[in-house]
């Protein structure tokens, strides 16, 4: 895989210098932990995306739709990309969508540029399969903004943002809103307040909640829904913010979370929190130094949630490998924030050649990353 990523870097960086590396390859990491046998790309410009996201589509197949004018030029430019075989160019009708298409695909990827032509949710929704992921690569514009309200208008749709250089807006296919509400939505917005009183107090390091950025959990819950995992990890449960959050994608997926935490009067909070949103047959929470509880779960874990103390970082990246699933996801927080402390792990990742990262700019930083070794 990391000579795959060098080989598209390099063929990006020489024909799409106007398309970010850093979202390039979240692409890549976000289609091989989806391994969708279909990706359908909307208002392609060119070919970057579809350059990207040819690893992770495997046997399957990249859909693009063209008016006949521009569809010779992209097959041209496939073919000095040797994506021919991967990558098939189709006849669009002139709202820009695939002629006479009647399959939803488990992955969509929208330019925004000509948003407006795609105002329709119906539309959008309809080339969505169950669970299905629509990704909006942006670029600022007025149409984007409209495309933005349309999407979060729906109660079918969770959205959440990363603020790339080129913002992406991820939208996951739910059978209804997933968005927690009524007591849990009171109760997350309770422990977000306690957080925020917290850091303006300055209170004791022991006692602060150190809950996840608000953003960064949406994004951790879009992940859970979108990629489907059976078994979830988190390190460093603290007082259960980040894990209701994970928890009640894990419901809606039939999933089951374990939570580590170390400090004994978080655990009972976390408990007590997680049972009051209804989670307890979800959710556990196991209390103890992680360093020693890893080595008694057997996973695998097909998604990991990294917020413990930085330091011991890379001492869990040890612990976790045996227990990640193939093509699994491990989240670590604060790597913005902390960057200091995380740098060997950081590190670390960069160096393994069975592992693919980025680093996505949300909340206090996120690194987001990929088991390709299996």
């Amino acid at each position: 895989m990391r000579e795959t990523l060098a080989r598209i870097q390099e063929l990006s960086a020489e024909r799409f210098p106007h398309f970010p590396p850093r979202v390039g390859r979240f692409l890549l990491i976000l289609g091989s932990a989806l391994s969708p046998n279909r990706i359908l790309i909307l208002g392609a410009r060119d070919s970057a995306e579809a350059l990207w996201l040819s690893p992770a589509v495997g046997e399957g197949r990249i859909i693009i739709p063209q008016g006949e004018k521009e569809a010779k030029g992209l097959q041209e430019e496939l073919a000095a990309l040797k994506l021919g075989d991967v990558v098939h160019v189709v006849t669009s009708d002139p709202e820009g969508f695939p002629a006479s298409m009647r399959e939803s695909f488990p992955l969509v990827i929208l330019s925004a540029s000509p948003a407006d032509r795609f105002q329709s949710l119906d539309l959008l929704e309809s080339l969505l399969a169950k669970g299905g992921l629509l990704t909006v690569i942006g670029d600022g514009k007025e149409t984007e903004d409209r495309l933005h309200k349309t999407l979060g208008e729906s109660n079918r749709l969770f959205t959440a943002d990363i603020p790339f250089e080129i913002e992406l807006t991820l939208a996951v296919s739910t059978e209804g809103d997933t968005s927690p509400s009524g007591d849990v939505d009171r109760l997350l917005m309770e422990m977000e307040l306690v957080n925020i009183q917290s850091r303006e107090e300055n209170w004791a390091v022991k006692i602060r909640p150190r809950n996840l950025h608000p953003e960064s959990a949406r994004l951790l819950h879009l992940m859970t829904l979108t990629t489907k995992p059976k078994q979830i990890l988190e390190i460093g449960t603290s007082t259960g913010y980040s894990t209701i959050w994970l928890g009640l994608a894990a419901r809606q997926v039939e999933a089951t979370v374990a939570g580590t935490e170390i400090d004994k009067d978080k655990v009972k909070i976390a408990t007590e929190n997680i049972i009051s949103a209804g989670l307890g047959d979800t959710v556990r929470v196991l209390g103890g130094d992680a360093r020693m509880t890893l080595r008694e779960l057997s996973g695998p874990y097909e998604l990991v949630f990294l917020d413990a103390d930085k330091e011991d970082y890379l001492d869990y990246l040890h612990l976790i490998r045996p227990l990640l699933s193939a093509r699994g996801l491990v989240f670590a927080d604060n790597v913005h924030s902390h960057r200091e402390q995380c740098r060997p792990y950081l590190e670390a990742i960069e160096k393994d050649d069975k592992l693919l990262s980025v680093t996505l700019p949300v909340g206090a930083g996120l690194e987001m990353t990929l088991n390709a070794g299996s």
